[in-house]
C-alpha cells in the first residue's frame, strides 16, 4: 500500500458523518444555553457565600432579594407579581401583519429579479430570464398594492383613506393592464412604485429613520424609476437592496411592533 492510499484510508476512517456533527453542535449550543441561563442566581449565591454574615442576616438578604425580584412584575401594588406579558394580538391583527410582511417580501423578490435583468448580470452566461422578468413586472402591482392595502396605519382618517385608495388603485391597474383593458403597463408600474414609497415612509415613521435606513435608500431610488422606459441605471439595484433588507429584518421583529409606533424599542430589550 502506498503512502497516499494509507493517508486516504486513514482520513476516511476518521471522517465524522454530518448528522453526528450537527448533533454535537446542537448539544454544545444547549449546554451553553443552560450555562448562561442560571448566571444571575449563581452570582447571587456566590456573593452570599463570599460575604461573612450570620445566618439571620443571610436569611434577611435572601428575603430582600426575593422581594426585589417579584416586585419587578408588580403593577401599581395590585398584588399581581407576575411580569407583564407582551400585548396580545387578535387573529385579525395577526393575519394583517403576516399578510403585510408577505407582500413586502414578495415585492423585494420581484424587484430583485428586475434588478438582475436591469444590470445585465447574466449577460454572457447564456441564461435568459426574459419570461421571468415579464411575469415579475406583471405581478408587481398586485404585491405592491397589497402592501398598501393591508399595512397597519396610524389612527388618522386621511392617512388611512388615501393609503387604502392608492393600494386599491394599484391592484385594479394591475388587473386592467394584465387583461389589456385600456390601462397601460407604465401606469400600473408608476402606481406600484408609489405604493412602495408609502410603505417605506410608514416603516420610517413606526420604527424610526435611524433604524430603517434601508427605507431611506428605497425612498431615494424609487422616484428615479417612475419612468419605466428611462430609469437611472443604479436606481433598480438600490431599490431592490433596500426592499430585501427591509423584508429580511421583518423576520426578526415581533409582530406586535407593526401595530404601534415604538421607534424600535424592542431592540433595547
Amino acid at each position: 500500500m502506498t503512502v497516499e492510499e494509507l493517508k486516504s484510508s486513514t482520513s476516511n476512517s476518521l471522517a465524522v458523518p454530518w448528522p453526528t456533527k450537527m448533533a454535537v453542535s446542537l448539544f454544545v449550543a444547549l449546554l451553553l444555553l443552560l450555562r448562561i441561563a442560571p448566571l444571575p442566581t449563581l452570582a447571587f449565591k456566590t456573593q452570599l457565600s463570599s460575604t461573612h454574615t450570620r445566618p439571620g442576616q443571610r436569611r434577611t438578604l435572601i428575603r430582600q432579594f426575593e422581594s426585589d425580584d417579584t416586585s419587578l412584575g408588580s403593577d401599581n401594588d395590585d398584588g399581581d407579581n407576575l411580569p407583564s406579558a407582551a400585548p396580545s394580538m387578535s387573529a385579525a391583527s395577526t393575519i394583517q401583519v403576516l399578510g403585510y410582511r408577505a407582500a413586502v417580501g414578495g415585492s423585494a423578490l420581484l424587484l430583485t429579479v428586475l434588478a438582475v435583468d436591469d444590470t445585465s448580470f447574466l449577460d454572457g452566461t447564456g441564461a435568459s430570464i426574459d419570461a421571468l422578468v415579464e411575469r415579475s413586472t406583471a405581478c408587481l402591482p398586485f404585491v405592491c398594492g397589497a402592501s398598501s392595502l393591508v399595512c397597519p396605519l396610524p389612527d388618522n382618517g386621511v392617512v388611512r383613506l388615501s393609503t387604502r385608495a392608492l393600494g386599491s388603485l394599484t391592484v385594479v391597474s394591475g388587473i386592467l393592464a394584465a387583461l389589456q383593458l385600456g390601462v397601460a403597463p407604465e401606469y400600473a408600474w408608476g402606481l406600484s412604485l408609489l405604493s412602495l414609497m408609502v410603505v417605506s415612509a410608514r416603516e420610517m415613521y413606526y420604527f424610526g429613520a435611524e433604524y430603517k435606513q434601508e427605507c431611506g435608500i428605497t425612498l431615494f431610488a424609487l422616484p428615479l424609476m417612475l419612468n419605466v422606459n428611462e430609469r437611472v441605471p443604479f436606481a433598480m439595484p438600490l431599490c431592490a437592496l433596500g426592499c430585501l433588507v427591509l423584508a429580511f429584518g421583518k423576520l426578526f421583529e415581533p409582530l406586535s411592533e407593526d401595530l404601534q409606533k415604538t421607534n424600535s424599542e424592542f431592540l433595547a430589550k
